[in-house]
Order: C-alpha cells, then sequence, then structure tokens
C-alpha cells in the first residue's frame, strides 16, 4: 500500500457512521454514570447516618464520598477531625455495616473538605 492508498483508507473508515461517536458524547456517558453510581451510597449513607448522629455532627460534618470500601466525611474545621475521628468512626461504621444497600465499607476517615459535591445529612430525617 501506498501513502496515498492508505490516507483513502483513513478517510472512507473514519467517515464510517458506525464509527462516529463524539468524544465529548462518550465522556459525557461515563461521568454520568459514574456520578450516579457514586451519589447513591453517599445518599443511603447520608440518611443511615442522620438517625445516629448529634446535632454537633450534622453541622460540621458531610458525608463526601465512598471510594474503594473507604467512606470519607468532610468536617469544616481542621480542628474538628480528629475529634470527630475518635467520637463517631466506630459508630459510624457500625450503624452503615448494619445496614443494605451500602456497599462495603471497611473504613470511615474524616477530612477537612468543601462542601461543593457533598450531601447534606437532613435534620428532617431524624425528626420525622
Amino acid at each position: 500500500m501506498d501513502d496515498t492508498s492508505q490516507l483513502d483508507w483513513v478517510a472512507r473508515n473514519r467517515a464510517r457512521p458506525d464509527r462516529r461517536e463524539q468524544v465529548g458524547d462518550v465522556v459525557a456517558k461515563i461521568v454520568d454514570r459514574l456520578g450516579r453510581q457514586s451519589e447513591e451510597p453517599t445518599g443511603r449513607v447520608a440518611e443511615i447516618l442522620a438517625g445516629v448522629v448529634d446535632e454537633e455532627f450534622r453541622r460540621h460534618c458531610r458525608v463526601g464520598r465512598i471510594v474503594a470500601g473507604t467512606l470519607a466525611i468532610q468536617v469544616d474545621e481542621p480542628a474538628r477531625v480528629s475529634v470527630f475521628t475518635r467520637r463517631w468512626s466506630l459508630r459510624v461504621l457500625e450503624a452503615v455495616r448494619s445496614r443494605r444497600g451500602c456497599g462495603s465499607i471497611r473504613q470511615v476517615v474524616f477530612e477537612v473538605g468543601s462542601y461543593g459535591r457533598s450531601i447534606a445529612l437532613s435534620v428532617g430525617a431524624v425528626r420525622g
């Protein structure tokens, strides 16, 4: 095959309708699927914790993410991370493990984080 025939072959195959899909469309599908997978378990965890934790926890903590069996809870102040870790790690882990549908959470970590993509604990869920 000479260079011209190779270029013609590439041009013909690139234009085939069954081979066309925009990269942006593929990325959007992947991001949407990953977003749904990650937010669903964290929402369930937030519902479970709403019935377990106290008002101080609700004011300062948010469920962040679940990655590789680790539940990350975001704390708004660095000074509170160690306090919440000592006081709540085991209780949160036991509460989450006692319920089905929360995946296989093996560890709870408290970290300083922003609330940009976190799911807030609902105060109404405790009273309701």
